[in-house]
């Protein structure tokens, strides 16, 4: 998928392949929700698994030429803090999100088995509980994790002692005329 994308990522045709990529996006989406087993609904499969899946990378590789231009990095220029934010924090978001929402199911909120305005809250307020948890999490360890080591390193380098200096010859060099050992 990466060498096709970097075969038409020069195109003139951007829209068209976005066009074409978020509709295959639409149908591998639809299609896999769809197939995917349920005690909700009633499972009808328009197609099997893993062509939905290829489908959505299709779609995504299509897409990725149009994503690249100048005009849309204008248009999205004004959520530049929030995207480079939410990107920041996506691997503690990625860490953490099933341990919280699995907590968040289990210990507080109900289960819902029919779609209202209830759940629809409830799955809102989900969803800002576990990013505000992640994003606390993100700047209480991610966030730092490059100055403490830099921290635990220094501190470290200054009170280990080198278990091989001991083993190691000693420089025997006669002293030059500096008054130093000649290497």
């Amino acid at each position: 998928m990466g060498a096709l994308v970097s075969l038409i990522s020069g195109t003139r045709h951007r829209t068209i392949l976005f066009a074409i990529g978020v509709i295959a996006v639409a149908i591998g989406t639809f299609a896999y929700q769809m197939g995917s087993a349920s005690k909700s609904i009633t499972v009808i499969a328009f197609m099997p698994e893993k062509v939905a899946e290829g489908l959505l990378c299709l779609g995504f590789c299509f897409c990725i030429p149009a994503l690249l231009s100048l005009k849309l990095n204008w248009w999205l220029s004004p959520f530049r803090k929030i995207i480079t934010f939410v990107s920041a924090m996506s691997y503690s978001l990625y860490l953490f999100h099933p341990p919280i929402l699995s907590g968040l199911n289990s210990a507080i909120f109900p289960k819902y088995t029919q779609i209202d305005d209830g759940s629809l809250g409830v799955f809102a307020v989900k969803i800002g509980l576990t990013f505000g948890i992640c994003a606390a999490l993100y700047f209480a360890f991610e966030r730092n994790t490059q100055m403490i080591r830099a921290l635990l390193k220094s501190k470290l380098a200054s009170t280990v002692v080198d278990p091989m200096k001991s083993l190691r010859r000693p420089n025997l060099r006669p002293a030059g005329p500096t008054g130093r050992a000649d290497c």
